[in-house]
């Protein structure tokens, strides 16, 4: 079962909450040998980059795998939340967007063994100065999830908060 930070969508502890009008980067880790479309509701951001990673090793660090290769037991068995995955980057891999991502997007495709780097505005005043795709701050309750529909049914999604 592939989760987003080693936890199942009901799973509580999984929520992350971010500040309205505030400008984030988030990383899609992605430790499995499919290519994930990864889609954010509500907000709109820029591929920053994308750069290899030792997969197995971080695996292990993060306890979805055990060190023999078996796979940990049961959803939510690893670290929470996941190690930083800056000691297993692979230097001189890191790639700049391609030309049909530099412009706002809301579902970008994240390749296997990569971390694919995002610069979330969530709301018009994240970046002073600049304008944004989205002209309203809000708060609420919105979803982050693999927009593969077998990956999202079974439970490749979190939760996140603007507040």
């Amino acid at each position: 079962m592939v989760l987003m930070n080693n936890r199942a969508f009901m799973d509580e502890t999984g929520n992350m909450t971010v500040k309205s009008n505030s400008l984030e980067q988030w990383e899609f880790i992605n430790t499995t040998v499919d290519a994930h479309p990864m889609h954010l509701h509500f907000a709109q951001f820029q591929v920053v980059d994308r750069q290899s990673f030792d997969a197995t090793g971080y695996s292990i660090a993060a306890g979805y795998v055990k060190a023999d290769g078996e796979t940990s037991t049961g959803a939510g068995a690893g670290i929470f939340p996941p190690p930083p995955v800056d000691k297993f980057l692979i230097r001189g891999s890191k790639q700049a967007p391609a030309a049909n991502e530099l412009g706002w997007k809301d579902t970008i495709v994240c390749p296997p063994g990569q971390v694919t780097r995002i610069r979330v505005p969530f709301g018009p005043n994240a970046v002073p100065g600049k304008p944004m795709a989205i002209g309203a701050a809000h708060t609420g309750r919105y979803v982050s999830h693999c927009h593969i529909l077998e990956h999202e049914e079974n439970d490749m999604m979190m939760r996140y908060f603007i507040k």
